[in-house]
């Protein structure tokens, strides 16, 4: 699990994904949580207690791909 913040409610957390982190030490991930506009955490499905709080919005993302978004100006 990558938690910089760990124990702190997300705003968002998409769960149930396959999620593409692109890094080295953890390159796959079943949640990402979100706080603000920063990614929280990107963990596994038993991660997702640590993340939710009561004002926390869960998204299923029924085994779909996630990856970062890529912006360009």
């Amino acid at each position: 699990m990558n938690d910089p913040d760990c124990g702190t409610a997300a705003d968002l957390i998409l769960h149930n994904a396959r999620v593409i982190t692109f890094n080295p030490e953890q390159p796959h991930a079943e949640l990402v949580a979100v706080r603000g506009n920063r990614i929280l955490a990107t963990g596994n499905r038993d991660d997702l207690v640590l993340f939710t709080g009561a004002a926390t919005k869960l998204i299923d993302c029924e085994g779909g791909t996630v990856i970062p978004g890529f912006n360009d100006a």
